[in-house]
Formats: structure tokens, C-alpha cells, sequence
């Protein structure tokens, strides 16, 4: 059993795929939804690096005594579908983050949260009873979902639109999946890819507002888009944007469904999307756009934010504070997350 730091257990480097052509199928909806649309897309300037070491850094520095991280067998890196990368995900990287996940909550002496498969946690919607791909689940609440997350058989990035250019991904991408960009094929390519983009992260937001969640995430073999949502100001009926759209259907699910999957295989197809977004069933309520921030799936390294790391941050800081505002302090001073260093001092100098 190693004795290290959970910043080095964190910091391993994923697996790399030997990535296969979805022949048999296109992930395409059953029944989709009438998911709200996203009211706009803002980056995520403070969910980084220096500002996770200002709230963690003490616990991710300790060392502890950690199990051997599980292997990753040969024929497991030939994924073909959401399932197949939805195991790779299971046997590696949800114990990793599991494992650092206890190791903190224990020595903090915080309440445990983990991260499960999203079948742990149910939310009753207007079409049913719905099950995310993943679940953040708390020692409080078993039934709540805390982190409500997604997988993705995307074999690129997602496209974010404008906000490409903040991230650097987007020009070491173009070599890859460009050809012409003149092209009015590729543009076409492009614009469905933006648009089923968009529909998959109107799903995990809409499973974030079934969870009233702060905070929500798609995971692909490319990368971890991870997101924070705000809450706008309560308008009156005259001022209120959400209430004058128009009413979406209601539908009715026969059966408890698991994450509807949205195409993002290599021919993304274009879906219709459905008028208004409210939160917490308000009429009144607008959203802000939400903040975004993606996270290689490759990335490594002690002094870059790795794929694992990104997703025990999140889950960490989603136990302590997921009441979703209009605002919040920048990551790093945020009193709410102050406890972790606070408990850190206070218990090593009791210990």
C-alpha cells in the first residue's frame, strides 16, 4: 500500500484509448425531452489550479497510506460506445477519486460523499423518474444527487462557441478534425456539432435543475466539461423572460429512463430544442449563463489540473456548498470552503 500525497495519487495519468468508429449505431435520443436551453455560456475563470490549492491544497499535500491504483486491461481501452468508456470510467477513475474522496472526508472528519453511477439517486420530473449517468451522493441524503454528471462518446471536444478561444484546446484541435474551414461541408459539420453540443449540456444542466445542483458535468474519452449555475434575480410577471416564453409539453415516461444519450459520435445530428428555462419550478425565476471549464482527458502532471483531480475537487466542494445564487466569491476565498483548510490546521495541531 503507497504511502503518498493525494496530489501525486490524483495526478497519475489516465489511460489513453485506442478509439474506434461507432459503425454500428448513432447515439441518437429516445424520446427526447423538452430539456430548457442553456441561456448562455461564460467561462469558469476560477475553477483552477491555484484556486483549488488555496481551499485544498493542505489535504491534496498530506500523505496517507493508499491502495495500488487498479489496472487497466488492454481489451478495455478499445471503446466503441458510451458503455465501453462508461467502464473505463467505473473501474479506474471512480475508485481513484473514491479513494482520495474517503481519505479526506475521513481526516477532515466531513461528511462523506462519493461518486456513484446515477441509478443511487432518482429526481421526479414532469416526464417521469430520470437517472442521470452519474450521481454525487452525500452521507446525508442518499437520495439526493448532489453532482449530477453525464457521459459522452464524443471523439472531439465539445464545441462551446465563443468560448472556444479561451480555452487552448480549440486551435491543437484544428489540425486534428479540421480540414477546410472554408469548406461549407465543414461549416455545416461544425454548426450540428455546436448544436449537439449545446443539447448535451442542456441535459446534464436539466439534470442539475431536477437536483437543484450548483454544480454539473459531461465527461468524454476528450475531456471533463464541468459547470457552475447561477440564478438570476426573481422578476414580476411583467419583467419575467421565463414566464412569457412559451410553455413547453409535458410528456410522461412509461418507465424510469437512465440518461437520455444525445448524438456526439462523428456525424452529430441537429435536435430541436424546447422554449424557457426556470429553476426550482419558479415561473419567475431566470438563469444566468452558466460558467463552463474543460479539463483534458490526457492532462498530467503535479502542476496541471488532471481529469481525476478536476473531479474530486467538485465533488468535494459540492458536499460542503450547492445552493445554487445569483453570485459567488471567487473559489479561493469563498468562506464556505474555508473549512477545509480551517479543520486541516485545527486537527493537525490536535493530532
Amino acid at each position: 500500500m503507497p504511502h503518498t500525497t493525494l496530489r501525486n495519487y490524483l495526478s497519475t495519468p489516465n489511460p489513453q484509448f485506442r478509439r474506434l468508429q461507432n459503425t454500428e449505431q448513432d447515439l441518437s435520443t429516445t424520446d427526447t425531452p423538452g430539456w430548457d436551453p442553456i441561456e448562455g455560456k461564460e467561462q469558469w475563470h476560477d475553477f483552477a489550479r491555484d484556486q483549488i490549492d488555496l481551499i485544498l491544497g493542505l489535504v491534496l499535500d498530506h500523505e496517507f497510506d493508499l491502495p495500488e491504483q487498479p489496472p487497466v486491461l488492454p481489451a478495455q481501452l478499445e471503446i466503441r460506445d458510451e458503455r465501453s468508456f462508461e467502464s473505463v470510467l467505473l473501474g479506474y477513475n471512480c475508485i481513484i477519486v473514491n479513494v482520495a474522496l474517503k481519505a479526506a472526508c475521513e481526516y477532515l472528519q466531513l461528511p462523506q460523499i462519493t461518486w456513484l453511477v446515477g441509478s443511487y439517486a432518482r429526481a421526479a420530473t414532469d416526464k417521469g423518474r430520470i437517472y442521470p449517468d452519474w450521481a454525487g451522493i452525500g452521507a446525508k441524503d442518499t437520495g439526493n444527487n448532489i453532482l449530477p454528471g453525464d457521459s459522452k462518446f464524443a471523439q472531439r471536444a465539445f464545441s462551446l462557441g465563443d468560448l472556444e478561444d479561451f480555452y487552448q484546446h480549440a486551435e491543437e484541435d484544428s489540425d486534428d478534425v479540421m480540414m477546410d474551414e472554408t469548406s461549407s461541408e465543414e461549416s455545416l459539420f461544425q454548426d450540428r456539432w455546436t448544436r449537439a453540443s449545446e443539447k448535451c449540456l442542456e441535459q446534464v444542466n436539466h439534470y442539475a435543475r431536477c437536483y437543484n445542483s450548483r454544480y454539473c458535468y459531461l465527461v468524454s474519452p476528450i475531456e471533463a466539461l464541468l459547470g457552475r449555475r447561477r440564478m438570476d434575480e426573481v422578476l414580476s410577471p411583467s419583467r419575467s423572460l421565463a414566464k412569457n416564453r412559451p410553455i413547453r409539453p409535458s410528456t410522461t415516461a412509461s418507465q424510469p429512463q437512465r440518461g437520455e444519450s444525445v448524438p456526439l459520435s462523428s456525424s452529430p445530428s441537429a435536435l430541436s430544442s424546447s422554449p424557457g428555462y426556470t429553476d426550482h419550478g419558479h415561473p419567475d425565476t431566470n438563469m444566468k449563463p452558466i460558467e463552463l471549464c474543460t479539463i483534458r482527458w490526457e492532462a498530467q502532471g503535479m502542476g496541471v489540473m488532471t481529469f481525476n483531480l478536476a473531479l474530486w475537487a467538485i465533488h468535494m466542494v459540492s458536499a460542503i456548498e450547492n445552493k445554487v445564487e445569483a453570485n459567488y466569491p471567487v473559489m479561493g476565498v469563498d468562506p464556505a470552503y474555508q473549512i477545509f483548510s480551517s479543520r486541516y490546521q485545527s486537527l493537525s495541531r490536535g493530532g
